[in-house]
């Protein structure tokens, strides 16, 4: 059979539907697409992919109430926020500017800052004066009851020939407990030291190795 040189030769039969029956559509770019496959395909990979969890909404404010805006928020290396209002709190550092306005209003246990019950000390701190109060109430009740006479004072600071148990310096002698009564220390003779009016109040209500 003899074929013409200027025929075109017949390819393969242009293809109008998918290999699931659907129909083809053409695309700008020229390919026919299935866009029913297609929307089947994205569905499936969108529930392959993990979902991200949702955390809880983000912070405005600190655990003391101070808002996290751009005065008051510190970043640190590994992406933290922290409040510049609470750290310069715990460095003794006061708050300038903007900051100082909030400074807080209650005690920790909930008492106001008002005139009445605020005790500036000479650092600049405050403190409530109800809580001094209960603190020495409950002082004066373990010192009531407790087993500590005068002639075992008089003896200790005789035995200790007047110098205080911590700088050795000879002075008037004061009570201190050595295990703090706020951390369930006694008064009794077994917890109580001579120490000068100085190292009585620097030890505070610290543990005497950690003085």
């Amino acid at each position: 059979m003899h074929y013409n040189s200027t025929h075109k030769s017949l390819g393969r039969p242009r293809q109008t539907r998918c290999l699931r029956g659907h129909a083809l559509e053409q695309v700008a770019s020229g390919r026919q697409v299935c866009k029913v496959c297609r929307i089947e395909q994205q569905r499936e990979r969108r529930h392959r992919q993990p979902r991200k969890k949702l955390g809880p909404p983000r912070r405005t404010y600190c655990k003391r109430g101070h808002p996290f805006d751009e005065t008051n928020t510190r970043r640190e290396p590994s992406g933290k926020r922290t409040c510049w209002a609470c750290k310069w709190a715990r460095d003794g550092v006061r708050t300038p500017g903007k900051i100082g306005r909030y400074r807080q209003t209650h005690c920790k246990r909930g008492h106001p800052f008002d005139e009445g019950n605020t005790v500036v000390c000479r650092d600049g701190r405050r403190r409530c004066r109800t809580c001094q109060c209960l603190r020495a109430q409950g002082r004066h009740a373990l010192e009531r009851d407790g087993t500590l006479t005068i002639a075992q004072w008089e003896a200790m600071k005789e035995w200790q020939g007047g110098r205080c148990y911590y700088c050795d310096v000879v002075c008037e002698l004061t009570m201190d407990h050595v295990t703090p009564i706020s951390r369930g220390g006694t008064h009794t003779a077994g917890n109580i030291v001579g120490a000068c009016l100085s190292c009585n109040s620097k030890k505070g209500d610290r543990q005497w190795l950690l003085f």
